[in-house]
């Protein structure tokens, strides 16, 4: 990582899902080699472990609007989620989820915007951690899979632990990104202690980069920019053999990787979601490749409320 300096002029994030049909409805919106990758190392500690934290969720929505092919009449609840991982060198957090502030942020976007993003039963990571005497101490790092307003709402909250992005991700974000998917509140705060990611020239499961980031082979970074200019995916392999793979917002769901289906057209058509989207599906095909080969990989997508409902849920950990 290179740290940076903090700065007081630091903008927002980036996260636009205005889903309608006919009706308006909202959506949420150092390395090793390939196969000592892949398995169970002697040297994993047997204390890694992971817990997803659900800290809200979106209104209902249409799967037909979550995903290519998806069912008009089935709907779909996403789930603003983190994931808190647990490492004897320092725990880090996926994504940041609603925060305590984010009615504030908000008030960024338009009315029309507010609507179609709506969200419900707000439980910030924040208070999640205090109410279980979390030792904030054990942080490490956060690590926003991208900057998009509904992953990184609660950085102010922990205005004390590195934040590591890539340096593509960020300048998109401060050069470009507009509301409804960069909120500036989000990032303006002096506090923020910015360090850029820099890959190393280690190829990981097809991935011509990594960040080996403990050097032990549990918790690999990998690049999956497509969704945005520098979104990030974060692999964790346990000592028990079992393996995840956290993809932000490459897709909403599971559905996704598995059909290797995209957004609707007509969802980038109305919002632009994805930077690039054939680099997008590009990833997709990937995943989808990985998942097929390994049974002990499990695809997690940052907001599909089914496959977090068969994950471990905090404060619970598995390992």
């Amino acid at each position: 990582m290179t740290r940076r300096m903090k700065s007081s002029q630091l903008p927002p994030s980036l996260r636009g899902a205005l889903l309608m049909t006919t009706l308006a409805v909202t959506v949420l919106s150092g390395g090793l080699s390939h196969a000592d990758k892949t398995t169970a190392r002697a040297d994993m500690p047997a204390t890694v472990g992971y817990s997803v934290i659900k800290t809200a969720r979106s209104t209902d929505a249409k799967e037909m609007l979550v995903v290519s092919g998806g069912g008009w009449f089935k709907d779909r609840q996403l789930q603003h989620n983190v994931v808190l991982i647990q490492h004897p060198k320092g725990d880090l957090l996926i994504d940041t989820g609603l925060g305590r502030n984010v009615d504030a942020q908000v008030e960024e976007m338009s009315w029309m915007h507010r609507q179609l993003l709506a969200y419900a039963d707000v439980y910030p990571l924040i208070d999640q951690l205090e109410a279980s005497q979390y030792d904030f101490a054990r942080l490490r790092g956060i690590i926003p899979t991208h900057m998009h307003w509904d992953h990184v709402s609660g950085l102010e909250d922990l205005p004390s632990v590195p934040v590591w992005v890539t340096a593509e991700e960020h300048n998109f974000a401060v050069h470009e990104g507009k509301a409804p998917a960069f909120l500036r509140s989000q990032f303006d705060s002096p506090a923020i202690d910015w360090e850029f990611v820099r890959f190393d020239d280690e190829p990981y499961e097809g991935f011509d980069k990594s960040k080996d980031v403990f050097s032990d082979g549990t918790v690999v970074m990998v690049s999956l920019a497509g969704h945005t200019s520098g979104q990030v995916g974060v692999f964790l392999n346990l000592a028990s053999g079992n393996r995840l793979f956290f993809i932000g917002d490459t897709t909403w769901t599971a559905e996704g990787i598995e059909r290797r289906a995209p957004r609707p057209a007509m969802v980038q058509w109305l919002a632009g979601i994805d930077w690039n989207r054939e680099q997008n599906q590009v990833h997709i095909e990937h995943i989808n490749a990985l998942a097929a080969k390994d049974s002990k990989l499990t695809i997690v997508p940052a907001h599909d409320e089914n496959v977090a409902a068969k994950l471990s849920l905090y404060p619970v950990f598995a390992y």
